[in-house]
């Protein structure tokens, strides 16, 4: 767990690293609301809802705040109301929507605090300013990839400063239910149909498929 400044008692003298402990985390708070307060607007500080959890990182790496794991499984102690779940490295195909977001630096084999359900702040790799989802990246724990569908819908990005994939800020609300439908869209000229293709968020055919027949205007 990380080490938290201890209380003092009246009269005691501060201690000038529990000190300067505390003013570096409110500096880093303040520091992430200000990135995240859209231009000439107050910026609510209340608390961002989400269903905190103790995780065991076996990820074999040292994890930092805003990090991804993906969940690998959960042991039931003798408290039933202390739950803890061991992470590991993402793996595509397998942590889709199945994963936690970092809270605290949490070293290897250590237990520290996640979010598993709810919103967080996280780093997103920008591919497309459009997209408004996110989906893990194969091992890597440092940061989610942003799609046109995913198991994470994006409520807030930093706008990127240039083109091109870029790495910013973003708050997320996850997991989904499921990612909604994506469908491409193709048209036949000559037959006057089009032909709807369900796609997943790689733009990976998934076997569905629509033909629309075009009907004349009216009056044609």
């Amino acid at each position: 767990m990380a080490m938290m400044p201890r209380e003092y008692s009246r009269g005691e003298r501060l201690r000038a690293d529990d000190w300067n402990r505390s003013a570096r985390a409110l500096g880093r708070h303040q520091e992430a609301i200000e990135r995240m307060r859209p231009a000439g607007r107050a910026l609510s500080t209340g608390y961002v809802p989400g269903v905190h959890i103790s995780v065991h990182n076996d990820t074999g790496e040292a994890l930092s705040p805003r990090d991804i794991a993906g969940i690998k499984e959960h042991t039931f102690p003798d408290n039933p109301d202390d739950i803890t779940i061991s992470v590991e490295v993402p793996v595509a195909g397998t942590h889709e929507g199945k994963f936690v977001i970092v809270q605290e630096s949490i070293p290897i084999d250590g237990i520290g605090d996640a979010i598993i359900v709810g919103c967080s702040l996280c780093t997103i790799s920008l591919i497309d300013a459009n997209h408004e989802y996110a989906e893990i990246l194969d091992s890597d724990v440092s940061k989610l990839e942003s799609r046109a569908a995913g198991s994470a819908r994006i409520l807030w990005r930093e706008d990127p400063s240039g083109s091109g994939t870029e790495d910013v800020l973003a708050l997320v609300e996850f997991p989904l239910d499921g990612p909604p439908p994506v469908w491409e869209a193709t048209a036949d000229e000559s037959s006057g149909e089009i032909t709807a293709k369900r796609i997943d968020s790689n733009g990976d055919l998934i076997g569905e498929e629509l033909t629309f027949t075009v009907l004349p205007e009216s009056g044609s």
